[in-house]
């Protein structure tokens, strides 16, 4: 017993807490110098360096460098790790804005309208739809209703179905940091975190790339059945509707994992850095939909894989447990999930023993505590607290809490998960009925006997 305390006692820190470090404000080097050593003090292992609102340096600067480069040196010293986040606010792809500049990166999505023919307008397909059977058609017959789908964008955010775009936005930030970083870069700076990038989330996700790669996988053309995204129908002259949802999230979810996620794994593997972070909406099967078709083939392509759980509520668990199943399949021994977002200024440490306590029984050993701001000047005092900084008046006791589990993340991480019982997850049924019109209720009953599953284990 006394050699197994010892071997924990020796490798805990190891799965020290990592914290969202919030650069917002004019940064000062020795300010940063100071807050890593107040955080060393409370037993963080390293900090996540996060360019956040508030922020009055300038990101990607000279200046900005020259901060990192001092926060490299004071994580060397004291023996930490200082990780980059990879992006100016969330989520991450459009690498702080630069990549906005060009209309040729932008998100798009596509939105239906029914009425009469229509005169103008980004039409994707005009169709009619009688007797339960959809037919394109390319000028007004005269029916009572048409069905138009049109291609819109959106300025705020990239098409991260597009390998091309996130090659730019790889290069643009990715490469720049290795550049600037020199031999620290995958040493002292071991990598970066990927914060929520998603296909397009607040509508039924387009890419310009989508007709080619469509007509190649599948042999028919995506717009002889694009209202299947909204409505239902018996047949077209391809396909039945759900035919046609299921073949066309597929091809998406696959061009969002290999074309974002799996792109920057595998520059990362290159270069000698390490890739961690989140997706979003991992909670639930509607919310997968909104975001990326199936949040689990994502946690390949880390090498610490992440979750987020915000707030103090007490879930259902898919999330951790979907997060453990994956790294218990791959052998991820780090298990990282950012916690603690949203818990306001009176949670105590006793509620956040239960939020994270949930979660490592799940699968998690290691925790990205959300915040940990360099300024609460102003309106930064606003964003998500509570606070796990210098200005928590009881950031003392963290000491101890971070001490508990990081014994604990460590002694969990020398197991091994033995289940037995298989859990087919119907991520791919849901693609058969999920309609945006309709959302959670298009695939209520399939989410509902997920929970009911999930809740039994």
């Amino acid at each position: 017993m006394n050699a197994i305390i010892k071997s924990i006692e020796g490798g805990a820190q190891s799965h020290g807490g990592i914290p969202f470090w919030s650069w917002n404000d004019r940064l000062d080097t020795d300010e940063l110098r100071s807050q890593i050593r107040n955080m060393k003090k409370i037993g963080m292992e390293g900090f996540f360096m996060h360019a956040r609102t508030g922020l009055e340096t300038e990101y990607m600067s000279d200046e900005w460098f020259e901060c990192v480069a001092a926060c490299i040196d004071e994580a060397k010293k004291q023996g930490m790790q200082a990780w980059s986040y990879d992006e100016n606010g969330w989520p991450s792809g459009f690498a702080g804005g630069k990549l906005l500049e060009d209309p040729k990166n932008f998100a798009a999505y596509v939105r239906i309208g029914q009425g009469a023919y229509p005169a103008e307008g980004d039409i994707l397909g005009v169709y009619t739809l009688e007797n339960g059977e959809l037919k394109k058609v390319s000028s007004d017959t005269g029916a009572e209703n048409y069905i138009t789908v049109y291609r819109c964008y959106d300025r705020s955010y990239v098409d991260t179905l597009d390998a091309a775009v996130i090659k730019k936005f790889i290069d643009s930030t990715y490469e720049e940091y290795r550049r600037r970083t020199g031999d620290d870069f995958g040493g002292a700076m071991p990598g970066f975190f990927t914060d929520e990038p998603q296909y397009f989330r607040w509508a039924t996700p387009w890419s310009d790339t989508l007709p080619a790669l469509f007509k190649q996988r599948y042999g028919y053309d995506i717009s002889s059945a694009l209202p299947a995204l909204f409505i239902d129908f018996v047949s077209s002259d391809t396909v039945s509707a759900e035919e046609f949802r299921y073949d066309y999230y597929r091809l998406i979810h696959e061009l969002f994992i290999n074309n974002y996620q799996k792109q920057i794994y595998d520059w990362c593997e290159e270069h000698g850095a390490q890739i961690t972070g989140h997706a979003v909406e991992e909670t639930f099967l509607a919310g997968q939909m909104w975001c990326c078709g199936g949040v689990m083939p994502f946690y390949q392509y880390e090498h610490i894989p992440g979750m987020d759980y915000l707030g103090r509520g007490i879930t259902n668990d898919l999330a951790p447990k979907q997060l453990g199943s994956v790294c218990a399949q791959t052998g991820r021994k780090k298990v990282l999930s950012e916690m603690f977002a949203c818990c306001g200024w009176d949670v105590s440490p006793v509620e956040l023993k239960r939020i994270a306590e949930l979660q490592y029984v799940g699968g998690v050993n290691m925790m990205c505590t959300h915040l940990y701001p360099y300024s609460i000047r102003g309106q930064r005092k606003r964003d998500y607290p509570a606070f796990y900084s210098q200005h928590l008046p009881w950031q003392f006791a963290l000491e101890d809490f971070d001490k508990y589990f990081n014994n604990l993340g460590y002694t969990l991480s020398l197991g091994r998960e033995t289940a037995n019982t298989l859990i087919i997850h119907p991520m791919h049924s849901a693609y058969l009925g999920y309609k945006r019109s309709a959302d959670r209720a298009s695939i209520a009953e399939l989410e509902d006997k997920l929970n009911e599953i999930v809740d039994l284990f």
